[in-house]
């Protein structure tokens, strides 16, 4: 609690000190009192923080009720394994398209060794 509080206390410390318009001096961007650090977490500063850490730690998991809330990505997997999106495309494209891409693929590279 103590080294999450000298860490929220820091950030808030460096943006007092990147947005004060007096002449006065700088705040001491590491503060070591841990009473202050303590109570750093429950300021408005230390709730924001806190909450953007867990909502980017929900985010960068993927997983479970939680990402689908704050994304509002619905999936659905296919029996591969790959995220099916709602609109029937898998990685941004229609199975049609993929298809007719590799068909594509296929008579170029046919082309290409014919004319050796």
């Amino acid at each position: 609690m103590y080294v999450y509080g000298l860490f929220i206390n820091s950030i808030h410390n460096g943006i007092a000190a990147t947005f004060s318009l007096g002449g006065d001096a700088p705040v001491k961007l590491i503060e070591w009192n841990p009473f202050r650090n303590f109570a750093a977490i429950f300021t408005p500063t230390g709730l924001g923080v806190t909450f953007f850490l867990l909502a980017m730690l929900v985010l960068l998991d993927k997983r479970g009720k939680p990402y689908q809330f704050l994304s509002g990505y619905r999936f659905d997997k296919d029996r591969r394994g790959f995220d099916i999106l709602p609109d029937g495309k898998v990685f941004g494209v229609t199975l049609l398209q993929l298809f007719k891409h590799q068909i594509n693929g296929i008579f170029e590279v046919f082309i290409i060794f014919t004319h050796f």
